[in-house]
């Protein structure tokens, strides 16, 4: 997907910024250590960042209140640019440099894919990875976690809105085989609702040519688009139908399209997205409280966003099974406490792990 090289100023930087990553821990240590690899450079850097900052933040709160019965918490973090051998390479040097067989955050379905046999032999644990396929959502992979990357809740939501269920309503979406596979499943959706779109066009991630599948759409008249993508090409989809005089157009994206909002908010643009997680700037519940004053700690320049309030409940989740693991701290104990959470509930935010999917997160979408 991402095709820049390994910069060693940023793996320096990662070093140093997010700390090293999870090591295959014993009780005698006084610091567990975690991994990732991800897209810090290239199209998806600022998805990339707003995960490790998640992570990064839960971790130092955790680690200035007190750690876990005295041992800290650290994250390595290292650019992979979205190149297969990169990650392929960072894996093994975050395994054999920081003996290391535990990854939180990890991005790229292909990319994680390629880890599944390992995972599946429990030889790697992957935690709550930035993607998703039906081949993580296997109840044999006892040595996976899935998390905010599970899609199918929120296509779900999105099927259900009353804005598209009472309007003619048309699908935009990238042509890569996740977004395909995703406009295919909420198609289904729709289709078990009685209601079919007006049209469904693709763009092309190479040539990003929004233009031609933008004028397709126009042509059809929607009152309402969802956007089965990112944030750049639904911003362009949106300023194509702005330029054209199609101002009553109201525009839903997943939960990737979260920018989209701070990026045109001075436009007037109507812009909603389906999160796995209440807004964090607004949010009453205890967890979102403690996201927002330890972003402002930590990192006061970052920005606020659902991708971040993801991890750092990913990371919360990671912390509390932790703090149950008592001395035995081992990538399978930590796995076993965290299936172990359902119908319960971490800072007012409701867990119910799922062993047919691997999914903790629970079932309820918020729209944003």
């Amino acid at each position: 997907m991402l095709h820049k090289t390994l910069c060693y100023a940023l793996f320096s930087a990662a070093i140093c910024m997010f700390m090293p990553l999870f090591a295959q821990t014993t009780s005698d240590k006084q610091e567990i250590v975690f991994g990732q690899t991800g897209a810090f450079t290239g199209h998806f850097k600022m998805y990339a960042r707003a995960i490790v900052r998640g992570i990064e933040a839960c971790f130092r709160h955790t680690n200035d209140t007190g750690g876990i019965e005295g041992k800290t918490l650290r994250l390595v973090s290292l650019d992979d640019g979205g190149d297969y051998e990169k990650f392929k390479n960072n894996i093994q040097t975050l395994q054999t440099q920081f003996n290391t067989s535990m990854f939180i955050g990890l991005m790229d379905t292909s990319n994680i894919r390629s880890l599944l046999p390992r995972v599946k032999q429990g030889k790697l644990t992957v935690l709550f990875p930035w993607a998703e396929h039906k081949d993580f959502q296997n109840p044999a992979l006892t040595h996976m976690i899935n998390g905010p990357g599970l899609l199918s809740p929120q296509l779900k939501a999105l099927a259900q809105l009353d804005k598209v269920l009472s309007k003619k309503f048309a699908i935009f979406h990238g042509d890569d085989n996740f977004s395909t596979r995703a406009a295919q499943t909420l198609l289904e959706h729709l289709k078990a609702n009685d209601q079919t779109p007006v049209a469904v066009e693709s763009f092309n991630l190479f040539t990003m040519d929004i233009e031609t599948p933008a004028a397709a759409l126009m042509k059809k008249y929607p009152k309402v688009v969802l956007c089965i993508c990112t944030s750049a090409p639904a911003v362009a989809l949106i300023k194509y139908f702005f330029t054209h005089g199609a101002f009553g157009t109201q525009f839903v994206g997943i939960d990737s399209t979260f920018p989209v909002k701070d990026i045109l908010k001075y436009t007037g643009v109507t812009f909603s997205y389906s999160s796995a997680v209440p807004d964090p700037e607004t949010a009453e519940i205890a967890l979102a409280q403690e996201y927002r004053e330890s972003m402002k700690k930590y990192f006061p320049s970052e920005p606020l966003s659902t991708l971040s309030f993801m991890y750092y409940l990913s990371a919360s989740i990671v912390v509390e099974a932790i703090k149950q693991c008592a001395q035995d701290i081992t990538p399978q104990a930590i796995v076993e406490k965290i299936s172990a959470m359902k119908k319960t509930e971490l800072g007012g935010y409701p867990l119910d792990f799922d062993p047919s999917t691997r999914y903790v997160f629970g079932k309820k979408t918020w729209i944003i």
